[in-house]
């Protein structure tokens, strides 16, 4: 099975465990890599930088169904799921004024969307409103209780703006719903760990991030556990990880973090 991304093509193949592997081929000359999000139903969603010839495993939806998917958000009208859909479109060409119009349209006519205020909660930070995620994110919370995925994201807006005891607690509920199906929740908690002076639990925590991270989701555990070694005075294991992140996201965020790192432990020998 072929599916088209702009840029790329993707051979998907279906294994007896269940599983749906992806590898991603670039349709040029080089790639910088890119950003890219994908959603199956039935499947554990995927998002993580990628790059010419990532290999992504989408893993089948287990028993705890209502961390991954909102049972409400499934009782949508055609009308509001159209929307949902011309949304997603549109975040996928990463044109987020019109994937925030559309996703508004969806929730008005449903509001108990808790999948598309979640999205609207994806789609205001890359916009810089960080506050209006906020309160997209808390109505996905509300319409429906059962969904994990608003509280993974609202651990991320509390870590963009530096809030650390807010980041802990929307992580660790997380973590409560669905103790392995969110790496990026065990990232929050690790980062806010860091910030509010715990290295150890911290340390555990990014350790477990990177365990779980079988596909590249959250490269930026490797920038934290680095970090964390480089405070320990372990400079070797510390290269190390800011090297791996480096591999993983050559153009990630935290890229020139990881560069400013690796030429700092080299100036120290």
């Amino acid at each position: 099975m072929i599916l088209p991304v702009t840029g790329y093509t993707c051979a998907a193949e279906s294994f007896l465990d269940g599983t749906l592997r992806i590898k991603v081929h670039y349709l040029g000359h080089a790639s910088l890599g890119c950003q890219l999000s994908v959603r199956l139903t039935g499947y554990r969603p995927f998002e993580g930088w990628v790059g010419d010839g990532t290999l992504i495993t989408l893993y089948r939806i287990g028993p705890h169904e209502g961390a991954f998917v909102s049972k409400i958000s499934l009782e949508a009208p055609p009308a509001a799921k159209k929307y949902y859909e011309a949304g997603e479109a549109a975040a996928a060409k990463s044109k987020w004024p019109r994937a925030e119009e559309q996703f508004l349209a969806a929730v008005a006519a449903y509001p108990q969307y808790a999948a598309v205020w979640s999205e609207l909660g994806r789609a205001l930070p890359q916009q810089h409103r960080l506050s209006e995620a906020a309160e997209a994110l808390n109505k996905s919370c509300e319409a429906d209780p059962l969904y994990a995925k608003p509280l993974v994201q609202l651990a991320e807006v509390a870590g963009l703006e530096q809030r650390w005891e807010d980041e802990m607690r929307f992580g660790q509920q997380a973590l409560n719903m669905h103790p392995l199906g969110f790496t990026t929740a065990y990232y929050s908690c690790a980062e806010a760990a860091f910030h509010l002076g715990s290295l150890e639990q911290s340390e555990k925590l990014a350790r477990e991030a990177v365990r779980l991270d079988r596909d590249g989701q959250c490269p930026e555990s490797m920038v934290l556990l680095g970090t964390i070694f480089e405070k320990q005075g372990n400079a070797p294991d510390a290269a190390v990880k800011f090297k791996a992140y480096l591999k993983m996201a050559p153009h990630g965020p935290q890229a020139q973090q990881a560069k400013d790192a690796l030429a700092r432990l080299r100036a120290s020998r």
